[in-house]
């Protein structure tokens, strides 16, 4: 229990955090940009706190390649926040944990039940062609639309009929 006037220092290094998925090959290393990275993380906590949480989200990830080959990869979000000593006595309770009982460094994990579907696709070329007229084609209409308003205002401002 946390006594009144005690202070403690919970700075830390986080070494690595890794959740590996349970099924099939590892994205982990075809998609390093989706991974969120605690390893060597060093945590200087705030003097007075009562308590570190990280509060970790875990969503697990299937990625299909171009070529059908299928991997998986358990993406996560990390919140981390230090509540004071004299906070802890008001706050509500973090996933059933009474806070005016603990004291340390404290991690809870949300599993979510829904899995993300990445796939790897190459624009076959037709969509590529059909797409870039459509783009020269609103490009043209603009400009006409734009060169009309002009030539109604020269008109207008400078008086002439056609």
């Amino acid at each position: 229990q946390i006594m009144p006037g005690q202070s403690s220092n919970f700075s830390h290094v986080v070494r690595h955090v890794a959740f590996v998925p349970t099924m099939g090959d590892s994205a982990a290393d075809k998609l390093p940009d989706l991974m969120v990275n605690l390893r060597d993380l060093p945590i200087n906590v705030p003097e007075g706190s009562g308590l570190y949480h990280y509060a970790v989200q875990v969503v697990p990830t299937q990625y299909k390649t171009l070529y059908g080959a299928l991997s998986y990869l358990n993406q996560y979000s990390v919140i981390e926040k230090a509540v004071p000593s004299e906070q802890m006595q008001r706050v509500e309770p973090i996933q059933g944990l009474r806070l005016r009982d603990f004291q340390g460094i404290v991690f809870t994990y949300d599993f979510h039940p829904v899995m993300l579907y990445l796939e790897e696709r190459r624009v076959k070329i037709i969509d590529f062609v059909s797409n870039l007229f459509g783009i020269i084609g609103g490009v043209i209409t603009v400009l006409s639309l734009f060169e009309g308003l002009v030539h109604q205002s020269t008109k207008t401002i400078i008086g002439k009929n056609d």
